[in-house]
């Protein structure tokens, strides 16, 4: 699928009911670089063009009303860093990174998951 538009909200609608295997950017698109997206996608592999990816980008950093402090353990978790062991690579106490990690997955899942659903939400929406 090829656009023009760049606007985050439009861009993850168009995601969520088409699912297109390659979505491209005109901006993003030049004689060389068409032929190589393309053939990445006749290949069955997934591809989103700079512009776009930039788009969902901001998109899902504004959705979320994340901090410094809530990106940097979110970082951690995903290093593999277990909870309890958090309050030593960051400046606040035990509970309150339980209740931000609490807010966190909240925020992303809907629910509370585990460490790993975590992660790969977040992966997937690339915020991280």
């Amino acid at each position: 699928m090829i656009t023009h538009l760049d606007q985050g909200v439009v861009l993850r609608t168009i995601i969520d009911k088409v699912q297109p295997n390659g979505f491209l950017n005109k901006r993003d698109i030049d004689y060389k670089t068409f032929k190589k997206n393309f053939n990445i996608i006749l290949n069955n592999e997934n591809y989103v063009s700079e512009t776009i990816s930039n788009s969902l980008y901001n998109l899902n950093r504004n959705i979320f009303d994340f901090d410094v402090i809530d990106y940097e353990i979110i970082s951690l978790i995903d290093k593999g860093i277990k909870t309890k062991d958090l309050p030593n690579y960051l400046p606040i106490s035990l509970s309150a990174i339980e209740k931000r990690k609490s807010k966190i997955k909240f925020q992303v899942l809907n629910y509370s998951g585990n460490d790993d659903e975590l992660i790969a939400k977040i992966k997937g929406l690339k915020l991280i």
